[in-house]
């Protein structure tokens, strides 16, 4: 699985550095540049997921309280989610500036 996500993760940054020419072809509209950020996050994010694969794998079952894992969880969808509201409005305002 790691070595397929690993392909995946480069298949995307082939395609993430096509875009990146789109965009910059584009004048730097909108859509595109939220599109190449998105991406840009989706790449870390799967870089992220590999490592902690390959460290934790071999590891023993880790015993977190349900509590703090929901606490945990939930402030990781809300960095999520605020991350994706700054990028879409942070896109918004270059456009508008420009």
């Amino acid at each position: 699985s790691v070595f397929i996500l690993s392909i995946v993760t480069l298949i995307i940054t082939f395609f993430q550095a096509w875009f990146g020419s789109i965009v910059v072809t584009t004048n730097l509209v909108s859509w595109t540049i939220t599109v190449h950020m998105v991406l840009a996050l989706v790449i870390v994010a799967l870089v992220i997921y590999n490592y902690s694969v390959v460290k934790y794998k071999h590891l023993e079952s880790v015993k977190v309280s349900i509590p703090n894992l929901r606490v945990a969880a939930l402030l990781t969808w809300v960095s999520i989610a605020l991350t994706l509201l700054q990028v879409i409005w942070g896109t918004e305002l270059r456009e508008s500036i420009d």
